[in-house]
């Protein structure tokens, strides 16, 4: 029943005669699974996408509809999703010296304005 090679020599003839297959065997088995990994990712990716698409689109729908006067209650509006980003309004009054009047407010080089 014991088929295990007992010493050394007879240890080294089996991985000459089975040191590439059983090698060949393992990468595959590694790609294969690399591979599958790859396919989830690439699948959840899609499918992330296709939500944001679709979140995107019903969001825009209901403006549209909002412009025409029709209010659904179904839908989310773009400014609700995690991408949107509201177009920051500044009015620059004056510059002189490192100092500038930005909506009313003085500041010097280095200074936030709301979140910039």
């Amino acid at each position: 029943m014991n088929n295990l090679p007992q010493n050394r020599e007879a240890w080294l003839e089996l991985v000459k005669a089975w040191g590439w297959t059983i090698a060949l065997i393992i990468l595959a088995v590694f790609l294969m699974w690399q591979g599958l990994t790859l396919y989830q990712s690439v699948r959840s990716w899609q499918n992330l996408s296709d939500r944001v698409q679709s979140t995107l689109a019903d969001g825009a729908a209901q403006a549209q509809n909002k412009k025409n006067g029709k209010v659904e209650a179904e839908g989310r509006a773009i400014s609700s999703t995690f991408f949107y980003r509201p177009q920051p309004d500044y009015k620059l009054s004056a510059i002189f010296d490192n100092k500038a009047v930005i909506n009313g407010q003085e500041l010097k080089a280095g200074d936030r304005v709301g979140s910039a």
